[in-house]
């Protein structure tokens, strides 16, 4: 039709674009989660979204509740594509185990990814964006002795947390029937000490042997919807360096074995209040000098002004006024009196 009216005769106009394509929040949002955990050390993977439901048996995810909520494929390839993952956790613990068998030392990987749940009674299932990860083996250029796996990826999550201004996370013991995961090394990741929106844990030493993998290979899972929802609003503030100097106190405690560091930690911030400006745990330490059923736990206290130069008469009554407070609520004893 074109040609029969004349090309010349159709009048030039400039294709109608209201504007340029670019990123979405979240999708900028997610790009920024994964610089944060590739500056961490992690490295990123893509694991099928097609799975098989025998997995998830053979890693005991069915026993959880929203692991269990399979949608499954009308006419799969194969079983081995017969549902949709419900977690990212096979995926991780495949491409773990995978490298494990091919005598790779150590390994660090993430991914991001949708998971999908039935909902029961609905045609479409539910759709959450997660991102999961682990880690085994040790990096020899960060630690002379090695470092347990958990605390290492643990340190991972906290920065991230940090870096994107992601506050009021809290590391709580889990006493949910995650079976997956060792019992006495795992924990559920809430904020505001209510919402729990993921988990970070050693795989089950009987699994980790099955699939392959050493003692202490850890992983974790987070509900980046839920993440993105709590920092979308958040601004970045800055602030002059303060000019004042820092006046440092070392804390070495011993208590019960079964409180938690990180109660403690919590309670040392609290009394600190404005003047405590950093505070980092560097050694936890069981054996000699420490009795049974006993642990020490020593924490660097860093103590500064926005205005003026701190005394050591006011650091000093700051930091009785936390040891006081930690032998009241804890009974702690102060490690060296």
């Amino acid at each position: 039709i074109a040609r029969v009216y004349g090309y010349n005769k159709i009048p030039s106009t400039r294709p109608i674009s209201k504007q340029r394509g670019k990123r979405s929040p979240q999708q900028k949002f997610e790009a920024r989660v994964k610089e944060l955990l590739q500056a961490g050390g992690l490295d990123e993977v893509i694991t099928y979204s097609l799975q098989d439901k025998k997995s998830y048996q053979d890693l005991n995810l069915t026993k959880f509740e929203d692991y269990a909520k399979f949608v499954s494929i009308k006419n799969p390839l194969s079983e081995a594509f017969g549902i949709l993952r419900t977690t990212l956790i096979p995926g991780i613990v495949d491409v773990l185990s995978s490298n494990a068998r091919r005598q790779g030392s150590e390994m660090a990987v993430f991914e991001t990814g949708t998971v999908f749940r039935n909902k029961g009674g609905s045609n479409r299932p539910e759709e959450l964006n997660m991102l999961g990860g682990g880690i085994f083996g040790q990096n020899s250029d960060l630690w002379q002795q090695g470092a347990p796996n958990f605390f290492e990826l643990k340190g991972v999550l906290e920065m991230l947390f940090e870096r994107i201004q992601l506050d009021k996370v809290s590391f709580i013991p889990d006493n949910d029937n995650r079976d997956f995961l060792h019992p006495g090394r795992r924990a559920e990741i809430k904020y505001d000490e209510t919402q729990t929106f993921g988990f970070i844990g050693e795989i089950h030493p009987e699994l980790a042997d099955q699939n392959n993998l050493p003692a202490g290979a850890t992983i974790f899972e987070l509900d980046l919807d839920f993440i993105f929802e709590k920092t979308a609003e958040k601004s970045y503030n800055y602030q002059k360096l303060v000019k004042y100097p820092v006046l440092a106190r070392d804390l070495a405690i011993v208590m019960a074995e079964e409180i938690a560091v990180g109660d403690i930690h919590q309670a040392i911030k609290a009394q600190g209040g404005e003047i405590l400006k950093g505070l980092e745990l560097f050694d936890i330490y069981q054996g000699d000098q420490i009795k049974d059923g006993y642990k020490s736990a020593a924490f660097e206290l860093k103590f500064q002004a926005d205005d003026r130069t701190l005394t050591d008469q006011e650091v000093n009554e700051r930091f009785n006024q936390i040891v006081k407070h930690l032998k009241k609520e804890y009974s702690a004893e102060i490690r060296g009196n």
